[in-house]
């Protein structure tokens, strides 16, 4: 009987153990998982930067820092002309004249630089209160046929002169084309203004060309 009661916590013992052991291992505490340690793996990587590049468009070129000089920009449209083929530039004038009402006076159209030219085509405007056109002839251009209309029917405006001039020997230097008769009907001034202007070389060519207007003023 003695021997029963010793053998029996022995047992017992030993079977606790085995239950234990083939339970689940329980998880780890906060003390354990601060000693988990954790490796890092670099796999290989070719990146060929240069075979992954595309050439991209070209870009427009940029605008220029300086524009090249024009000495007819700013002038108003009527008094140049900008469509050019002769790099040589002409120069002409229409003058500035004192009259009284009920004179009649001529206002020459000066050559005053430039190449030599076989036509041009004039359209003057004015103002009617002060002047009124009447005719034109030529002046140091002997010789040059010239038409004249003073009241077009197609003129920009109300109140103009229009005139073509040409001849089969070219004009050169300096001197009147050609000048316009006009009579003086009121006092105040009046622009003589260029509205429309065009001349030619001998080879057929446009002349670059500058125009500066002319003023009647006009005294009762």
């Amino acid at each position: 009987m003695a021997f029963w009661k010793r053998i029996a916590p022995v047992a017992l013992g030993a079977a606790i153990v085995v239950a234990a052991r083939a339970q689940a291992p329980a998880a780890p505490s906060t003390d354990d998982a601060a000693k988990v340690e954790y490796e890092t793996v670099f796999e290989p990587f070719d990146d060929n930067t240069f075979a992954r590049l595309q050439m991209p468009p070209a870009l427009p070129p940029p605008a220029p820092l300086f524009e090249p000089y024009d000495p007819l920009k700013g002038m108003e449209a009527h008094t140049a002309t900008s469509r050019l083929v002769n790099p040589d530039r002409a120069i002409f004038t229409l003058p500035v004249l004192n009259a009284k009402v009920g004179d009649e006076i001529r206002v020459p159209f000066y050559q005053d630089s430039g190449p030599a030219l076989t036509a041009h085509v004039l359209w003057l405007v004015f103002d009617p209160a002060v002047v009124e056109a009447v005719d034109a002839r030529p002046e140091a251009w002997t010789g040059s046929d010239l038409t004249v209309n003073a009241t077009p029917d197609d003129a920009p405006v109300q109140h103009g002169i229009n005139t073509a001039q040409t001849a089969g020997t070219p004009y050169a230097g300096k001197g009147a084309l050609m000048s316009v008769r006009f009579k003086v009907v009121g006092a105040g001034e009046s622009s003589i203004e260029v509205s429309q202007f065009s001349a030619s070389d001998p080879a057929f060519n446009t002349i670059r060309s500058v125009v500066r207007n002319g003023l009647v003023r006009a005294a009762k």
